[in-house]
């Protein structure tokens, strides 16, 4: 397991061009693979219950970028217990309900994974303002289109 941190001027710059949320956190975060932890509930794989924290992108050796999403995502704090308590450890399964929002994996991946020899490994992007600048902007216009647009978008897709 190796930690890193992203270099000052890459959170400098995804900061500026994606801006701040209302609490004057990122919008979007710069992680290592092998850094961002989840608490959660439940059986672990030796079978004891209670709470593990997981390694949150796999552990896997590269970056990532997470986009912060509102508490409102979530719907209520009622609804998110209803649906994710375990009666057995008494406790949340996925954690408490997220009152300030909760940062998610950007839906692509800065890395890619091979399998040579039966051996798995993953050649990892580096960070480049090139990048941020690529990545961002249409980070931030997805966040602009709602639901219906995208249902219309994918079925255009399925039809074509």
């Amino acid at each position: 397991m190796e930690r890193r941190e992203p270099a000052p001027e890459y959170v400098d710059h995804i900061n500026r061009i994606g801006g701040m949320n209302r609490y004057n956190e990122p919008n979007f975060r710069i992680v290592w693979g092998q850094n961002d932890t989840n608490l959660v509930y439940g059986v672990d794989s030796n079978g004891k219950r209670g709470q593990h924290i997981i390694l949150k992108h796999g552990g896997v050796p590269a970056w990532f970028i997470d986009v912060w999403k509102p508490p409102e995502c979530y719907g209520t704090p009622e609804l998110w217990y209803a649906l994710t308590w375990d009666w057995e450890a008494d406790a949340p399964t996925i954690g408490d309900y997220p009152h300030r929002g909760l940062y998610e994996p950007a839906p692509f991946n800065l890395f890619v994974r091979k399998v040579e020899n039966g051996v798995m490994t993953f050649d990892a992007m580096p960070l480049t303002h090139w990048l941020i600048d690529l990545l961002i902007p249409n980070l931030l216009k997805e966040q602009e289109t709602t639901y219906a647009q995208r249902k219309v978008a994918i079925q255009n897709r399925m039809l074509a």
